[in-house]
């Protein structure tokens, strides 16, 4: 198995290749805890993913940052994989 998601990292939204489901579910767990942060201000979620990295890449936690990048519309919220690979 391999696919390629997304991640957001201090320079914004990467796409990294998966290899096991393990690493899927954070990434997915990880998305869903930015959905929580955004929509309600809740960071109790994200707060378990500091210091979690995928591939050499340090997953964002930052409020300040993520509230950014939202704001430029790097935050595509509806799809983690990179386009066309699902």
């Amino acid at each position: 198995m391999f696919e390629r998601m997304r991640i957001l990292t201090k320079d914004g939204v990467i796409d990294t290749l998966v290899f096991d489901s393990g690493t899927a579910s954070l990434i997915g767990n990880y998305w869903n805890a930015i959905r929580r942060y955004l929509w309600t201000g809740d960071m109790s979620e994200l707060e378990k993913f500091e210091g979690e990295s995928v591939n050499f890449h340090r997953l964002l936690t930052d409020p300040d940052l993520i509230d950014d990048w939202d704001r430029v519309g790097e935050l595509e919220l509806d799809s983690i994989y990179e386009s066309g690979s699902r």
